[in-house]
């Protein structure tokens, strides 16, 4: 699980990088094992940088000053921010962190999903990253911030809380969750989001000089509420804007899980250097294959890999090389059917 943020100006005074780095950071606790930003400018562009190092030190890079000092504007609209517990997609290659960027919409996620790989083969969509969290981009890049891309966002099964840009809808955020857990906080000039409080009342309490010494208030300048779980939100450029059903949590309920950031950091980035080729950059994608199964297209001849457990009708052929298959139905593997590797 990871840790999530962000904020959208409304008023006239700017988003401050102060700002940024106590709710990226406050996070942290969450999730150490990268950190990344997406900023939305006034024209829908959209801005991203990410690294695979705890929040504190992703603050403190010269490439975040850089891109802080470049990207964040007066006129500046929203960012949103993301705290790494890797679980699935090797954070030392970058497109696995997160915002999930393949150049057009940005994503955040905390949570989980179970059926990325499921979704990616039956909806036919280009994956860019291990993640599971990128078929989330996927679905948005292909549909927008449309009641068609919500309708495919509910497909999903698993858990999430997170928040979206896309360049084609600029001023425009949408947010969503089912299950994880999201604070949101505002006055006259920001909407503040995070998956704790105690992160927006630590970055929205200003800081005071007095006696030639600097004190942070005692209670931030701001009102307090839940994200309503199971929605998905639009917000624009007077608020919220439409509500629709985010509800992927099927069949369990959510509990917080149990974190060790810290105490197993080492041990983590340890194993993550093992799957990296030190010279190249190039990071080894270890598969699951115990807890995959092979299907059949008898029409095709082709393989497919599923998951141990499923019922292969549940799946149609679509050879993700060409993107084309006949679209029927997959078997279980033949015992005579030739491997195709």
């Amino acid at each position: 699980m990871c840790g999530i943020s962000g904020v959208r100006r409304y008023g006239n005074e700017p988003i401050t990088e102060e700002v940024i780095s106590l709710l990226l950071t406050g996070n942290e606790h969450r999730g150490g094992d990268a950190a990344g930003m997406a900023i939305q400018q006034a024209d829908g562009a959209i801005d991203v940088f990410k690294r695979d190092v705890m929040a504190w030190k992703f603050t403190t890079l010269d490439d975040y000053k850089k891109f802080i000092g470049e990207k964040l504007r007066p006129d500046s609209l929203a960012v949103i921010l993301h705290a790494r517990a890797a679980s699935q997609g090797n954070p030392r290659d970058n497109n696995n962190n997160h915002p999930m960027y393949a150049g057009k919409c940005a994503v955040i996620h905390n949570g989980v999903i179970r059926n990325d790989h499921e979704l990616f083969n039956s909806m036919r969509l280009d994956r860019k990253a291990e993640t599971d969290s990128d078929i989330i981009r996927a679905i948005i890049d292909e549909h927008g911030f449309t009641e068609p891309g919500i309708k495919a966002l509910n497909k999903i099964q698993g858990s999430g809380a997170g928040a979206i840009f896309h360049p084609e809808y600029p001023g425009k955020m949408l947010l969503f969750r089912s299950g994880n857990p999201m604070c949101i906080a505002s006055n006259e000039n920001f909407f503040v989001f995070s998956s704790e409080k105690n992160t927006i009342h630590r970055a929205c309490r200003p800081w005071v000089q007095r006696f030639g010494l600097w004190f942070q208030k005692s209670k931030p300048d701001m009102d307090f509420s839940i994200m309503a779980d199971d929605s998905a939100w639009i917000l624009g450029p007077e608020g919220f804007e439409k509500h629709f059903e985010f509800n992927i949590m099927k069949g369990w309920s959510y509990q917080e899980p149990v974190r060790m950031v810290y105490d197993k950091f080492a041990e983590r980035q340890e194993d993550f250097d093992r799957r990296t080729n030190k010279k190249t950059g190039q990071v080894t994608v270890i598969k699951p294959e115990s807890k995959k199964k092979f299907a059949w297209c008898e029409k095709c001849k082709l393989e497919y890999t599923i998951p141990i457990n499923d019922d292969p009708s549940k799946y149609k052929c679509w050879n993700s090389k060409e993107k084309k298959g006949c679209n029927g139905l997959l078997i279980d593997m033949p015992k005579t059917a030739r491997r195709v590797n």
